[in-house]
């Protein structure tokens, strides 16, 4: 028998298994953790969502802390949906006063994935004041919604919206400087939002905002308020020689609508992008014509405008793109 030939085979076989071994072993152990003050009053059902992503089939650990404020002896049903399939359920009983209820369960991760919190408040007055979660697994990576300031610039009266706590504001200013020791104007309540100037007057603002209940709103300031969609994650607004158009997220895709002059709506469309979990549109303003960025769960960065575009290749995470489907 050959000694040294069987070695460098079982080195040679030892080496290869190692080696598949190495590719397939790119999971590290991670976790993140989010918290967030809400002082949110519970009427019938209330629900609330926290997007991460993680390594695909891995398991997750999910550690969370709800503070609750009851204003009478009652009780709560709570129950944890991970990518809409229930993976926890409890009933919390309160007394009057704080309560602190502590929870933890583990399930299957995905590439992107949807933890809902619903909370069935039918038989409870009270409020939810704050949760912490810790969320643990294979690549395990939380995501925020990103930070929304927008500036309309004119000539005069400048004004720059943004969000302080569920309240939409905005200040305004005849010169680039703004003053945000003054009190704001509040314009409304909400999730998300966009302004942008008129489409026929410079001098009006538009705003589309999406409420707590994530419906899509659509109003130039002072006139009707419409109701655009449903289910929205994030939105954006741009004028358009027809109208307003209206550009979102809904179900990790992008969509559009256009309202016209006539306050008319026009059918959903979907927008032709690729492939990809996108939570996040924002318009880019000053644009010669519509164009809007989209980011993906994955960080990865879309620009989509109504005219081809010419770039340099090779730009770390950014994608060009042209005309979106349908839209003129």
């Amino acid at each position: 028998m050959d000694f040294g030939k069987l070695a460098y085979l079982n080195i040679e076989d030892l080496n290869k298994r190692l080696k598949s071994i190495e590719n397939k072993t790119n999971i590290i152990m991670s976790n993140w953790q989010v918290n967030k003050t809400l002082n949110e009053k519970i009427q019938d059902n209330y629900t609330f969502e926290i997007k991460f992503s993680s390594a695909k089939n891995t398991l997750v650990t999910i550690i969370g802390k709800l503070r609750l404020i009851a204003e009478q002896q009652s009780t709560i049903d709570f129950a944890c949906k991970l990518n809409g399939f229930i993976c926890y359920v409890d009933r919390i009983e309160l007394n009057l006063g704080e309560r602190e209820y502590f929870f933890f369960f583990c399930t299957q991760g995905q590439l992107s994935n949807s933890l809902g919190i619903v909370i069935d408040g039918q038989d409870f007055s009270g409020r939810l004041i704050s949760y912490d979660f810790i969320i643990s697994g294979g690549n395990v990576r939380g995501f925020e919604s990103d930070v929304n300031i927008q500036l309309i610039n004119r000539e005069s009266k400048n004004i720059v919206g943004l969000k302080i706590e569920d309240k939409i504001c905005c200040y305004v200013s005849d010169t680039c400087e703004f003053d945000f020791f003054k009190e704001p104007l509040v314009l409304g309540e909400g999730q998300d939002f966009s302004l942008c100037q008129g489409f026929d007057d410079d001098y009006k603002t538009a705003l589309t905002y999406i409420g707590q209940q994530k419906e899509l709103k659509f109003e130039v300031l002072g006139s009707h308020t419409l109701d655009i969609d449903n289910d929205v994650d994030c939105a954006a607004v741009a004028p358009i020689a027809i109208g307003y158009l209206i550009v979102y997220i809904q179900d990790s895709k992008p969509f559009y609508r256009i309202v016209y002059p006539t306050n008319q709506v026009s059918g959903k469309t979907e927008i032709i992008l690729q492939s990809g979990v996108y939570e996040t549109v924002r318009a880019v303003f000053d644009a010669p014509y519509p164009m809007f960025l989209f980011k993906t769960i994955d960080q990865k960065i879309y620009l989509k405008t109504a005219n081809s575009i010419m770039t340099k290749e090779k730009i770390s995470s950014v994608n060009l793109s042209t005309t979106p489907y349908n839209l003129g």
